[in-house]
């Protein structure tokens, strides 16, 4: 290999660190930074404490009130140097001059499309200055960047020194009026990526999408200053990085945009990596639009700036595809005037004036959806803290009660004597919660008290709402139905050896579902007099919810997918134990939640599938509503659910279940549910004619 050959190549593989690295500093630096700063104030002491708010406070002054800032074009090291000139020639980046601009005014440099993490403009602008101001000289070239990224400590100083400034109505304003004098320059260029986040999440490879829907506060802020608005467009920009694509990512994506105004994308390179493909980019500089300088611009003089730079813009892209596109005739320039591929996800925000009821309503919703994802984790969380942090009390306390909490589940199945407390059971926080979908229980046949009774319950949705409401968390209703039955939830064992956790469960009326934990209360005495029996109810309804982690994977709205097929153990312990089954369905428990699209095989599923198998827990995506809007977050949306019990199942006990006799009743539950669903579905589904029962 020659000389030259190899220096080739070190600069090739130099391009693609440097790429690496300029993709690291965007997606990494900056979560690195925040990181840094809250470990300092949480767990650094006093000195550096009040060193790190005093620094905080500076960078919040100094942003808004421009003290200290940096003039002229930063630090040349950091914006013209060997490792930004491998980067630039690794694709290579160009830059296009259409005409001369006079060093005697300040410019808005309007610049499309962003691209993925835009490298074309960064690098022309940014990081490596020398072919700009060769070709602009007099006019300091600065990039806009988000004012939340350029408040975060750390990475402030080193977009300071490479001449990033924010996007901010006020940092805009000061750089396009300032005289600066005396670094041999007398014009700032601003270069504001019009498109930004939304622009980010429409860029495809090969397709040319700009987003121009309601952009047009750079064409105010141009006119209050009276700076020309200059057109750029980055051809090959987009073809940089490929998409991972699917409904869910956009939906997430979407959403994080609207909360902080990033765009989080999932992108692939060269060999799946974050190494952008070798794409010719060129960066072609259009003719300046004048502007009449007014504090205080009108309407109509905004629109019709604005429309000509969507003309500028489409004349950049026509004139000069023939020589930066391959294949240019094909290609075309999209402007999306209305946000087409996301109108679906436009926030429906909750009416100002919402009745108190249905706010508490909504509280007691929230409290529920709580209790499920985070009461567990902070109850690990506590007793771990205690043992770590406690002193020998404590800890011995905490200790002792573990031990009790192991003790009394293997040995006592963490057993409650009735119904526990009925404060918990009955209140009027679970009876808002009610009254939030609202949850209704049917009746179809009378449940004598006189025996034991295994409710078989589907389908399980993402967390079983409507039969929990019933038979946990506001029992009236089922006490009034089905007088002298205590209702029990079964749910997972684990949950049980969980301190803290296990004793809302206990309370709530929920049992493990472990075979040991339902024999125990199916064989229970229903004898009036019996010691178990002394709170007036002579018998117990334990639910099990048969599909489990897996039939909460399948459970999207409109489809009801129940997994029965080769679930027996139920009917195995009902013949064991004598206990009748009572099939029962949940119409409206798939409706209150979706998830991110799982579909079999597909990656997310089989991460889910396996997590499954190792916990027991099925990890969801969960796509529901928020507090005040209605478009996303974890609580459940407002759909009517009714719980419809139906006929006992009679079985013959038996010690050893015989195969084929378990076969007879199982077909029983799975004929028996078939005809509740399609009895019923008309009434409780809306177009409940057109959906049918999967059973798997």
């Amino acid at each position: 290999m020659t000389k030259i050959e190899q220096g080739y190549g070190f600069r090739q593989f130099m391009g693609a660190l440097a790429a690496v690295m300029y993709f690291l500093i965007i997606t990494i630096v900056f979560s690195c930074c925040w990181i840094l700063t809250i470990g300092l104030l949480l767990y650094g002491n006093f000195f550096w404490r009040i060193l790190m708010l005093l620094y905080i406070f500076y960078i919040h002054i100094s942003s808004a009130k421009f003290i200290l800032n940096i003039k002229g074009n930063g630090f040349r090291f950091f914006r013209s140097n060997w490792l930004w000139k491998q980067l630039r020639r690794y694709f290579p980046i160009e830059l296009v001059k259409t005409v001369d601009l006079p060093a005697n005014r300040h410019y808005v440099f309007a610049n499309f499309p962003h691209g993925v993490i835009t490298y074309g403009c960064t690098i022309n602008i940014t990081y490596d200055i020398d072919n700009w101001l060769a070709l602009f000289p007099g006019i300091r070239p600065r990039q806009t960047i988000l004012n939340a990224t350029f408040l975060t400590p750390f990475l402030h100083e080193y977009l300071r020194l490479s001449g990033f400034i924010s996007v901010s109505e006020n940092s805009l304003m000061h750089y396009l009026t300032s005289r600066w004098q005396g670094d041999g320059f007398t014009s700032n260029g601003v270069f504001i990526i019009v498109g930004g986040a939304q622009e980010a999440l429409d860029s495809r490879p090969g397709q040319y999408e700009v987003t121009f829907l309601r952009r047009k506060g750079f064409v105010r802020v141009a006119i209050k200053s009276g700076a020309a608005i200059v057109p750029c467009f980055t051809f090959g920009e987009v073809d940089s990085f490929e998409r991972w694509d699917g409904k869910w990512a956009l939906h997430w994506q979407l959403i994080i945009k609207y909360l902080l105004g990033i765009s989080i994308l999932l992108v692939k390179g060269r060999g799946g990596f974050p190494i952008p493909f070798k794409r010719r980019i060129v960066q072609v500089v259009g003719k300046p639009i004048e502007v009449q300088q007014n504090d205080n611009p009108q309407p109509e003089y905004v629109d019709e700036i604005h429309q000509k730079v969507i003309e500028s813009v489409k004349d950049l892209f026509e004139t000069h595809k023939i020589n930066y596109i391959e294949n240019y005739e094909n290609v075309k320039l999209v402007i999306n005037y209305s946000d087409k591929k996301t109108k679906t996800m436009k926030i429906e925000w909750a009416p100002v004036h919402v009745p108190p009821k249905r706010r508490l309503q909504t509280l007691a919703a929230g409290l529920y959806v709580l209790i499920f994802m985070v009461v567990p984790i902070i109850s690990v969380l506590i007793i771990t803290s205690l043992l770590y942090y406690g002193n020998l009390f404590w800890r011995l306390l905490t200790l002792a009660y573990l031990t009790y909490v192991y003790f009394d589940h293997t040995r006592n199945f963490s057993d409650i004597n009735g119904n526990g407390f009925m404060i918990f059971r009955s209140n009027c926080i679970w009876s808002n919660f009610r009254d939030y979908f609202p949850i209704e229980l049917i009746k179809t046949a009378d449940l004598s008290a006189d025996r034991n009774y295994i409710l078989a319950s589907f389908p399980h949705g993402i967390i079983g709402t409507g039969i929990t409401c019933n038979m946990s968390r506001d029992i009236k209703q089922w006490l009034k139905l089905f007088p002298g039955i205590r209702p029990k939830i079964g749910t997972l064992d684990m949950h049980f050896y969980t301190p803290i956790f296990r004793e809302a469960l206990r309370y709530w009326g929920m049992v493990s579902v472990s075979k040991e934990s339902l024999m125990h209360y199916l064989s229970a005495s229903n004898h009036p007099k019996h010691a178990v029996n002394l709170d007036g109810f002579t018998s117990n309804a334990v639910a099990i919810l048969v599909g489990g982690a897996q039939e909460a994977l399948d459970s999207h709205p409109g489809r009801y997918i129940i997994t029965l097929k080769r679930r027996k153990g139920f009917v195995k312990l009902a013949i064991r134990t004598g206990s009748p089954i009572v099939p029962t369905f949940s119409f409206g428990e798939v409706e209150i939640f979706d998830q991110v699209n799982n579909p079999p095989n597909s990656f997310l599923r089989r991460f889910q599938t396996l997590t499954k198998r190792l916990t027991g827990i099925s990890p969801l995506i969960v796509l529901g509503r928020g507090f005040f809007q209605y478009t996303f977050g974890f609580l459940p949306q407002r759909k009517h659910i009714v719980q419809v019990v139906g006929k006992p199942i009679e079985v013959e006990k038996n010690d050893i279940p015989d195969p084929e006799y378990v076969d007879k009743i199982h077909k029983q539950v799975i004929d028996q549910l078939t005809e509740m669903f399609e009895k019923y579905k008309e009434k409780y589904i809306e177009n409940g004619k057109n959906v049918n029962l999967v059973i798997t």
